[in-house]
């Protein structure tokens, strides 16, 4: 069964864009997401037209997920919770109420929680952005993050 965040959520001006207010999700409303990539870890990618598996250790792995779309995304890691739900997700901070989940290193544990709590440290992507534009983010030739606004998919053609 798929869960659309539509059904769950109303974003706010700082959850989205970090600027402006946004009072409706568009059709652009997507989750971006990047981790690094684990030992043993491959992923399928298409270089020149040729699909290939390359193995993804310490690669930065970058996915979108549009909220109108029929993607999956997995947000823990298989050993625990990482969120109180979507609206969790989507806030951002620790149960704390002002630490950003993107602000801690990958592997942070919140200590004093017993085993069954949600904790950052079983969160699978350590970097988490809700947007309602048409972003698109890329490593260009110099391995700098880049966002292209309004431009569908990875204009070099080569994998992210």
């Amino acid at each position: 069964m798929s869960i659309f965040l539509s059904d769950f959520i109303s974003p706010s001006s700082g959850s989205t864009t970090g600027s402006g207010q946004v009072n409706q999700i568009s059709d652009e409303y997507s989750l971006h997401a990047m981790r690094r990539g684990k030992a043993g870890e491959t992923v399928s990618v298409v270089i020149g037209g040729v699909a290939k598996d390359v193995d993804a250790e310490y690669a930065i792995i970058y996915t979108k997920i549009k909220l109108n779309g029929t993607e999956d995304i997995e947000l823990t890691d298989d050993t625990g919770f990482a969120y109180n739900g979507l609206e969790d997700l989507v806030n951002g901070v620790l149960e704390d109420g002002t630490t950003q989940r993107n602000t801690l290193y990958a592997g942070y544990e919140e200590t004093g929680k017993d085993p069954w709590d949600t904790n950052v440290k079983h969160r699978k992507h350590d970097q988490i952005r809700f947007d309602n534009l048409q972003l698109y983010y890329l490593l260009n030739a110099n391995g700098k993050l880049v966002a292209r606004y309004k431009e569908v998919g990875n204009p070099s053609g080569d994998p992210v």
